[in-house]
C-alpha cells in the first residue's frame, strides 16, 4: 500500500510516499521544492499559477508516480474549537452541528466548510472538536492541485498530520499518558505557519495555528536591516540561539588582560626590545619637530581611519540582530506558554511531561526553548522511517543533514499516514 502526504503550506512544497511492510512504514521517496514566496502567505493560496507549475516540477524532478494526495493546510484564518454537547448519539451529534454550526463560526453556513470529530463521551454529553474554514480557501486550494494533474483523496489540517507522526514514531499509548495524569506538547516551528498542540490522553488536544515563523524572524529582523529577504533568511537560519544563553563579557573588562589574552609571541618579542631612553625636554622636542615637518612635506588632508568605523557598524549589526533574534524567539516562547496556560486551566490535575519540536531546524532554538519553559525539549525524530537507500538515491537531497530533512518532512509524512491501515 502507498500513501502520498503532499504539504502546500507555504512556498516550500514537500511530498512523502510511504509504504506499508510487515516490518512497519517506511517513506519510499520524497521530494522538497521551493516557489516564488508571494505565491503562498501565511498559509493562503495567492497565486495559482506558481502553485500549479511548482506541484509539476515537484512530481517530475522527484518522480513520484502516483497522483493520487492526502492534501494537508496551514492557516492562521482556520477556526478549531472544542465544545460539549448535551447528546452523545453519533447521529444526533452530526444533526447538531448541523443546525447549530453558525452559532460557533462567524461565517455564513453558504461560506463555510467545516468537519468534526469526537474527543470524548460521558453519560450524558459529548465532547466534540470542531474545524471551520472558508470554503473558497479550501475550493481555491483544490482547484489549484488538480490543475496540476492530481488527484485529492483527503484534505486534512496540519495539526492532525503533526500529532500522527508525533505519535507514530514516539507511540504515545505506550507513554501510558492518560494513567500517569501527563501529556506532551508537540511544535512546529513552520516557514510560514507554526503549531501548538497536546497529546492528552492518547488525543490531539487544543490546536493552534500561528504567525510565529521562520520568516516573521526574518521580516522583525528586514525593520533593522536593510537587506535583500534571501540574505535575512540566511541569517536567521545561520544564527546559534545559544548565543542568546551566554552572558556577555563586561565592556569595563582591564585592557590589559585583554591585551595579554589576544597578544601573540611576535608582539611581545617586538614590544620587549631595547629603545633609547630620553629625557622629557627630548621627547617633547622631538614630537613638535615631527610635527612640523609632516604638516610641510604632506598636503593637509585628512584621511579617516575607516577601520574603527567599520568595526563599529559591524558591532552594532551584530547587536541588531541577536536583540531582534531574541526577541522573536522570547514571543515563540510566550506564545507556547500561553497554550501551555490555557491547556492547564481547562486540565489541572494534568502534568507536562515534555515538548516535542519539529520544522524548520534553527541552531539551538530547543535549547533556548528549553532554558527558558524548563522543560525538557526534544526533536520529533522520523529518520527511522527515511531507509538509507533513499537518501542515496534520491540526487536532490542526498547532500542534506537527515536530521534537517526528517524536521521538514514531518507534516506530509503526518499526512501520508492518514491513509494508511
Amino acid at each position: 500500500m502507498f500513501e502520498i502526504g503532499l504539504d502546500i503550506s507555504s512556498n516550500k512544497l514537500s511530498a512523502v510516499e510511504c509504504i506499508k511492510t510487515t516490518k512497519g512504514v517506511f517513506i519510499k521517496n520524497y521530494g522538497i521544492i521551493d516557489i516564488e514566496p508571494h505565491a503562498i502567505t501565511n498559509g493562503e493560496l495567492i497565486d495559482s499559477i506558481v502553485l500549479i507549475d511548482g506541484l509539476k516540477d515537484l512530481w517530475k524532478f522527484f518522480k513520484l508516480k502516483k497522483k493520487e494526495v492526502n492534501l494537508g493546510l496551514s492557516n492562521t484564518k482556520l477556526i478549531i474549537k472544542e465544545i460539549e454537547l448535551p447528546v452523545t448519539d453519533d447521529k444526533e451529534i452530526e444533526n447538531a452541528l448541523k443546525y447549530q454550526i453558525e452559532d460557533y463560526f462567524p461565517i455564513a453556513k453558504e461560506n463555510l466548510v467545516f468537519d468534526y470529530y469526537i474527543i470524548s463521551k460521558t453519560a450524558g454529553s459529548s465532547k466534540i472538536m470542531i474545524i471551520g474554514a472558508l470554503k473558497n480557501m479550501i475550493d481555491n486550494y483544490a482547484e489549484a492541485v488538480q490543475s496540476a494533474g492530481l488527484i485529492i483523496n483527503s484534505i486534512d489540517l496540519n495539526c492532525f498530520a503533526l500529532y500522527r507522526s508525533a505519535n507514530y514514531v514516539n507511540n504515545f499509548k505506550s507513554l501510558k499518558l492518560l494513567e500517569s495524569g501527563k501529556n506532551i506538547c508537540l511544535v512546529y516551528f513552520g516557514q510560514e505557519v507554526s503549531i501548538i498542540e497536546f497529546a492528552d490522553e492518547n488525543e490531539l488536544r487544543y490546536p493552534r495555528f500561528m504567525n510565529d515563523s521562520v520568516n516573521n524572524f526574518a521580516e522583525n529582523l528586514g525593520r533593522k536591516l536593510k537587506i535583500s529577504n534571501e540574505e535575512l533568511l540566511k541569517i536567521v537560519k545561520e544564527f546559534d540561539f545559544k548565543k542568546l544563553m551566554i552572558k556577555e563579557i563586561k565592556k569595563n573588562a582591564s585592557p590589559i588582560i585583554l591585551q595579554k589574552e589576544t597578544a601573540n609571541a611576535d608582539s611581545v618579542i617586538e614590544n620587549n626590545k631595547q629603545e633609547p631612553v630620553l629625557s622629557v625636554d627630548e621627547e617633547f622636542k622631538n614630537i613638535v619637530e615631527e610635527k612640523i615637518y609632516s604638516d610641510i612635506d604632506s598636503p593637509k588632508i585628512d584621511f579617516p581611519d575607516s577601520a574603527p568605523i567599520q568595526a563599529n557598524q559591524k558591532e552594532e549589526e551584530t547587536a541588531e540582530i541577536k536583540n531582534s533574534l531574541k526577541v522573536s524567539a522570547n514571543h515563540l516562547i510566550i506564545e507556547i506558554n500561553r497554550s501551555i496556560d490555557h491547556f492547564f486551566q481547562e486540565n489541572r490535575n494534568i502534568k507536562l511531561e515534555k515538548i516535542l519540536i519539529s520544522g524548520e531546524k534553527l541552531i539551538n532554538m530547543d535549547k533556548y526553548i528549553e532554558k527558558d519553559l524548563k522543560l525538557p525539549v526534544e526533536r520529533i525524530d522520523i529518520e527511522k522511517l527515511i531507509p538509507e537507500n533513499i537518501i542515496k538515491n534520491n540526487t536532490e537531497l542526498k547532500n542534506e543533514d537527515s536530521s534537517d530533512l526528517s524536521s521538514r518532512l514531518v507534516i506530509a509524512c503526518g499526512l501520508a499516514l492518514r491513509g494508511i491501515k
